[in-house]
């Protein structure tokens, strides 16, 4: 009867003994991963964003048209490429224009 208890007693003593699980990882590292910097309203420095005029619009159009024109686009789709030639695009291989 009394070496059973001592071996019982000796494995309660050996698994306290023991490391692992969650709180054995959490004492380890601390309470933090890493230094947090404390919370505060994030600020936008940057002034905001205005309207292009008219014009701005005008020469952003203007500079896709001429992309359209003079490199084109290319198409893998057989189908769309076929569309774009009956509306009157000139097709060259997989570049239509």
């Amino acid at each position: 009867m009394d070496k059973s208890l001592t071996e019982k007693a000796g494995q309660r003593s050996a698994r306290r003994l023991r490391s692992g699980g969650r709180s054995a990882n959490t004492a380890r590292r601390g309470t933090e991963l890493f230094k947090q910097s404390p919370w505060r309203l994030p600020v936008n420095h940057d002034p905001p964003i205005e309207p292009l005029a008219e014009e701005g619009v005008q020469a952003i159009h203007n500079g896709a048209m001429n992309i359209l024109e003079n490199i084109g686009i290319e198409f893998l789709n057989e189908e769309s490429r076929t569309i774009f030639a009956q509306a009157g695009c000139r097709v060259d291989g997989t570049n239509v224009k």
